[in-house]
Order: structure tokens, then C-alpha cells, then sequence
């Protein structure tokens, strides 16, 4: 199965159908950073490393919808 082509310019508003999958990402996004702000320790332990790269992730997910 092959995904449809990707869109040439990005959609700035989606379908109905994909505006609350697009919050849940988003809220999944500011979950992700309102712990990596609250946790006290150093920024650089793996464990802020890698919340920092599933929240940027969520991010570019969110984003990508609006290429589709």
C-alpha cells in the first residue's frame, strides 16, 4: 500500500475530522513540556534529552498533518 502524494503547500486549517486528532497530539506536546519544566535536574540527563525529543516529535507530527 502506498501513502497518497504529499501536499505542494500546507493546508493552515484541516478537516473537522482532524482537528481533534491534531489537539491530541498538541496536548500530548505540552504535557511532555510542562514535565520536562518541572523536572529539577540537569537539562542534559537522557531522561530530559529524550523528553525533549518526544515533545519536539508530537510537534512535528502536529505539523504534518497539515501537509496531507
Amino acid at each position: 500500500m502506498t501513502a497518497p502524494p504529499r501536499r505542494e503547500q500546507r493546508r493552515t486549517h484541516l478537516d473537522a475530522a482532524a482537528v481533534p486528532i491534531e489537539a491530541a497530539i498538541l496536548a500530548r506536546a505540552q504535557a511532555a513540556d510542562d514535565l520536562l519544566k518541572s523536572y529539577e535536574g540537569s537539562e542534559w540527563t537522557p531522561y530530559a534529552v529524550a523528553l525533549t525529543l518526544v515533545r519536539d516529535e508530537f510537534r512535528k507530527l502536529a505539523e504534518e498533518l497539515h501537509w496531507w
